[in-house]
């Protein structure tokens, strides 16, 4: 079969099998006609997976470790110390850090192309890092809510710049996995969070600071540390990088072209911004990322809260620990799902199919969490709450809530970095599908509510219909998709975004 981009190949040439490019095996986008082979290109390949994609899953992975240490000072004595259980104190240092990482997401990409990868980078991760060093010399919980606002400023540019900076090294057919392992390192490094904050725990008296002093002050000055580091580590944009030998350079150029119509990295301008916010897939992608986040943040939150109250005359009701220690494994099961369908999906080059099946394993679970019965005590009278089925079924069934919310982000992510062209575009849709995410988390952390328990119905049925509507907006946005493929495939003058041969991704 011939392949569908022009090649400058002639079919009488004789090619030597030993020196034949990578186009037998490469991913769709990939050009034709440059002197690496497969083993050349196997090696470029691995040296911006560790240039780029480990590199930032370390940076990434710090943020996380920083946003959520918190929960962990609130146990070593924060709650003592600035009273923060008093009221909704607690509920507004974790709320407040959502809108200043929502209002920076756009600016922060804007700055991340103006003055580079290497300079801005570091600037966040130095900043958030001062962020958590000061929260460990709060007076009260005004100042630990105030630093709670900047950690969100600082880190609200975190996440969109590592995936707009992986979709400007990658093809299409590559992306999703490169995604997903930038996600499932930065989530293994956050498993960690918990013992690393117990560990500093044990300082608690030590120059007359408690433990959770400790944990903000050390955790910080080791990010300040990492983040004058990241300077001399991350990579810039694949136009500026250094790190790759000039025919390495040359084949990657030739196959971003392809796939994305040049290997340049644009500003993003207001008038540009203007210009791309005028695609109705932008929002829809955007609210697509918002409706797997809000379970994802959700469950995050509760899942311990939930655990406990699953009782039943069989049933769950673990303690405050074992239900701590029930919810890893939902979570560790996730980062096999997140492997397995990022390899998948860019194997068999899909998306669509694969953000289906998992907002549809995350309704199921949640059905299966959810479905109450009511009944009547013969004794007294009163209304109890009893589950229709079993607590290893429901138990289950957080299993398939989290594995598909987990790994679907990542899914969402790749859809919509792949149906874009142009990276002053990639780089707005980057920051305003993860702004996205930063409302569903707002939502996320409200929907489960403690007056609502044993059987948080709203958190729960509101979960259930933000899959419903994601597996709607996939369908009709992929029917679309599919349309117009067709009619590119059955004319020559049809041409995608400007580039020939350019597909949509299904």
């Amino acid at each position: 079969m011939e392949p569908p981009w022009p090649t400058n190949q002639s079919k009488d040439s004789p090619i030597d099998k030993q020196d034949v490019v990578a186009m037998e095996h490469i991913e769709q986008g990939d050009e034709p006609g440059i002197e690496l082979t497969k083993s050349q290109e196997r090696r470029m390949w691995a040296k911006i997976d560790i240039k780029v994609v480990t590199m930032m899953a370390i940076v990434l992975g710090i943020s996380v470790i920083d946003r959520i240490n918190i929960g962990s000072a609130k146990v070593l004595g924060m709650q003592e110390d600035l009273n923060i259980d008093a009221g909704s104190r607690y509920s507004v240092a974790l709320l407040v850090f959502f809108p200043g990482y929502f209002i920076s997401e756009i600016p922060s990409n804007m700055m991340l192309v103006k003055v580079g990868v290497k300079i801005w980078m570091t600037i966040l991760t130095v900043g958030f890092g001062i962020c958590v060093l000061c929260m460990g010399f709060s007076p009260n919980h005004h100042v630990l809510s105030f630093l709670r606002f900047m950690l969100g400023i600082f880190e609200g540019g975190i996440y969109p710049a590592c995936v707009f900076l992986i979709s400007s090294w990658y093809p299409k057919y590559k992306l999703h996995r490169r995604l997903s392992a930038l996600y499932g390192i930065a989530t293994i490094g956050s498993t960690f969070a918990g013992l690393l904050a117990y560990g500093i725990g044990q300082l608690s008296g030590r120059h007359g600071y408690l433990g959770w002093r400790w944990i903000f002050i050390i955790e910080g000055a080791a990010t300040i540390g990492i983040g004058c580091l990241t300077y001399y580590f991350v990579s810039e944009f694949p136009d500026k990088a250094k790190f790759l030998k000039e025919d390495e350079k040359r084949h990657l150029f030739a196959i971003l072209d392809k796939d994305n119509g040049g290997n340049t990295t644009e500003r993003l301008t207001w008038a540009r911004l203007k210009t791309h916010a005028k695609d109705p897939f932008v929002w829809v992608s955007t609210l697509m990322f918002m409706c797997i986040v809000i379970p994802t943040y959700g469950l995050g939150f509760f899942m311990p809260s939930i655990l406990v109250l699953m009782v039943e005359p069989q049933g769950l009701g673990h303690s405050g620990l074992q239900a701590t220690l029930h919810s890893a494994p939902p979570y560790a099961a996730s980062i096999g799902m997140l492997i397995l369908t990022a390899f998948i999906g860019d194997k068999l080059r899909m998306r669509a199919p694969i953000i289906i099946s998992l907002a549809l394993l995350t309704l199921i679970g949640m059905i299966l969490v959810s479905i109450e019965r009511f009944e009547r005590l013969v004794t007294d009278k009163a209304k109890v709450v009893r589950p229709v089925y079993s607590s290893e079924v429901r138990y289950a069934g957080l299993f398939f809530a989290v594995m598909g919310a987990q790994a679907n982000q990542t899914a969402i992510l790749s859809f919509a970095q792949n149906n874009i062209v142009g990276s002053s575009k990639k780089l707005f849709v980057s920051a305003l599908n993860i702004g996205g995410g930063a409302l569903g988390g707002i939502i996320g952390s409200t929907i489960f509510r403690s007056e609502d328990a044993p059987t948080y119905g709203p958190g729960l049925y509101t979960v259930i219909a933000l899959q419903a509507l994601l597996i709607c907006l996939t369908t009709v946005y992929t029917t679309m998709f599919w349309i117009v493929n067709r009619r590119a495939d059955a004319s020559t003058s049809s041409i995608i975004n400007g580039i020939d041969g350019w597909r949509h991704t299904l």
